[in-house]
């Protein structure tokens, strides 16, 4: 018995010294070194009905301008491979930080789902790109 918790204590001891796989928190993305870093940052407006002051909804979707509140997914340079999502704060601005590389940004742009403009963007270490998105229902 007294050796079973002997052998127990030191696989514990182990297994707690072993190397772990990075789980990708606390950095930029996953896997990533900080030294290869870039942005992309920007405005997202959106582009619907004109607003009168005092309506509920006034200077928020569906009224023309900045979105706050807008989820920006981003996927690697082929489109199908989603590599992470980011809010707009409550100014419509965003600011995400990603290794250097390509990378694809969709948009709405018509009424109906698959209606998406493609935004291309390159990020460069060290740098910040400047991209401004418009989402849009195409309806007006």
């Amino acid at each position: 018995m007294k050796n079973a918790l002997l052998i127990f204590f030191a696989a514990f001891i182990l297994l707690d010294l072993a190397p772990r796989p990075s789980n990708g928190g606390g950095g930029p993305a996953s896997g990533c070194n900080a030294a290869n870093v870039g942005k992309v940052a920007g405005l997202v407006t959106f582009s619907g009905l004109n607003c009168q002051p005092g309506q509920p909804d006034f200077n928020v979707p569906p009224c023309t301008g900045p979105y706050p509140n807008y989820k920006i997914e981003v996927y690697l340079e082929n489109g199908t491979s989603l590599v992470l999502t980011a809010m707009t704060d409550r100014f419509g601005k965003y600011s995400i930080e990603l290794p250097d590389g390509n990378y694809t940004i969709f948009t709405q742009n018509g009424p109906m789902q698959g209606n998406q403009t493609m935004h291309k963007v390159l990020v460069k270490k060290g740098e910040t790109t400047n991209l401004d998105l418009q989402v849009s229902t195409g309806i007006l």
